[in-house]
């Protein structure tokens, strides 16, 4: 019956928001979002922001699919029969923008942004050649992988870690191959980077990692091809393939490393899809040494509160 029905299905109106303030509010956020951005929501972000389009008590037929810049509002139901690949049942909010042709070229966010304002998916510089220079923010789910035993081969011949953290937003011993009084301690920093915004048909001519220092910066860091999972895991502490794209001393500060020939093939290989990125200590892990000092490298993480410290991919490219 009409008057049964719920004020949102109408759309984010003003009965809307006096019904169900705190999901509105996080609707509208999510589709302003959508305007500004098509077409970068990614199924990683998608699923971050699953209760700001999905109102309270709707249920999904199984493997249904979102339409990025939908909206789903309380009280929405599929009818009986619908099945994934069907026209969506009418009450679903649609995005502002139509996202297979939208209006000229999407919009890049300044390059200066507030340091505790939320980062930008990419930031893109055009020089005069034509040539592209694209900086794309580490995803959150980055974090590291631990372990630690009485034998440096048990260490670091181990098949899966003991521990694992994805939400810190720095750790002074996030990278680390030591000795630690009478045991040897491993631990290997993960990183994500979304390249969907990079067609696969452009050729890249550089890439450099952005990793910000935190606290501790004793010795060298590798960086090399990660194979990890997502969501990272204590199984991920092996994660990692091919020789090193990088390895240079580490500071507290601000560490850009430029990626050799392997480093530019791998972006190259993984453009349209997702960076994967392992950092190790270079001296003791990387060349399996047996530590005889304490020896660590800490960085900061996505889900840092300063958008300057978070990790960062440049890629330049025609």
């Amino acid at each position: 019956m009409a008057g049964n029905e719920d004020p949102c299905a109408k759309g984010l109106t003003p009965q809307c928001f006096a019904a169900h303030p705190e999901w509105a509010k996080m609707a509208f956020a999510y589709r302003l979002f959508c305007i500004l951005s098509p077409p970068a929501i990614t199924r990683r972000l998608q699923k971050a922001l699953f209760r700001a389009f999905v109102g309270p008590g709707v249920v999904f037929p199984p493997d249904f699919i979102f339409p990025p810049g939908f909206v789903f509002p309380p009280g929405f139901v599929f009818p009986p029969g619908w099945e994934p690949g069907d026209p969506l049942p009418p009450g679903s909010i649609p995005p502002g923008v139509d996202w297979n042709n939208p209006p000229g070229d999407s919009l890049s966010p300044p390059p200066f942004l507030a340091p505790w304002g939320p980062p930008p998916n990419y930031i893109s510089r055009t020089s005069p050649s034509g040539e592209i220079a694209l900086e794309v923010y580490g995803e959150t789910g980055d974090g590291h992988v631990y372990i630690a035993r009485s034998v440096w081969s048990d260490a670091h011949g181990a098949a899966a870690g003991s521990s694992f953290n994805t939400t810190d937003a720095q750790d002074g011993d996030s990278i680390i191959g030591t000795k630690v009084g009478i045991s040897y301690a491993i631990r290997r920093s993960f990183f994500y980077f979304d390249l969907s915004e990079i067609s696969a048909s452009k050729t890249v001519l550089s890439a450099s990692l952005f990793i910000r220092g935190w606290q501790y910066a004793d010795a060298r860091v590798s960086v090399q091809q990660g194979s990890q999972g997502d969501p990272l895991s204590v199984d991920d502490f092996n994660a990692f393939s091919g020789s090193y794209f990088i390895h240079a001393a580490w500071s507290t500060g601000d560490n850009v490393l430029t990626f050799n020939a392997a480093g530019i093939a791998y972006i190259q290989s993984i453009l349209g899809n997702t960076a994967k990125l392992c950092l190790r200590d270079y001296y003791n892990d990387y060349l399996d040494v047996i530590p005889t000092v304490l020896r660590r490298h800490g960085c900061c993480f996505a889900n840092n509160i300063t958008v300057a410290r978070r990790p960062r991919l440049t890629i330049v490219y025609k």
